[in-house]
């Protein structure tokens, strides 16, 4: 890669760490919330092994954010920070995915049109933090979307697919 490319590509990362801590706190917050509302209205033991399994990626993924902001990495580093952020997006993107199978498999397509909301709202607001790495969008996006889509396409209702 050339010089140029190289600065390009470090300041995208920089940009991508710098945006995406907000996004992350905005993210637990949402969760929060999901696991209160669906507190008396799912099987409990789904719902704490979802937000167990979302604390620990989220704990990894601060942990990666302070470690990049205290180091503050040279160019040289890049590649290397680059996996880490492709991987927390992915680890990320399944923590929510998982709610879409953990969490909406319910009768209620009330409860399975409050998750399919979250999902979505977490898709979208994490292009703020993705959108100078697309890469990374769609490592967070895929794993966060296609259990649901896949789920409710199974069940062949019209309302579910319309999901």
């Amino acid at each position: 890669m050339t010089t140029a490319a190289t600065k390009m590509r470090a300041e995208l990362l920089r940009t991508t760490f710098a945006q995406g801590k907000i996004t992350l706190i905005t993210s637990i917050a949402v969760a929060v919330v999901v696991f209160f509302v669906l507190f008396d209205k799912t099987e409990l033991r789904w719902l704490v092994l979802w937000i167990s399994f979302f604390a620990i990626v989220t704990a990894g993924r601060l942990a990666l954010y302070a470690a990049y902001h205290r180091i503050q990495p040279g160019d040289d580093a890049l590649e290397k920070w680059l996996r880490a952020y492709m991987v927390g997006s992915v680890l990320g993107g399944l923590a929510w995915g998982s709610s879409g199978i953990l969490l909406a498999v319910t009768p209620s397509q009330m409860l399975q049109g409050f998750i399919v909301i979250v999902i979505g709202g977490i898709t979208v607001g994490a292009i703020s933090s993705h959108a100078v790495f697309i890469p990374a969008y769609l490592a967070f996006v895929l794993p966060a979307t296609l259990p649901l889509s896949l789920w409710q396409m199974s069940i062949g209702e019209p309302v579910n697919i319309g999901f």
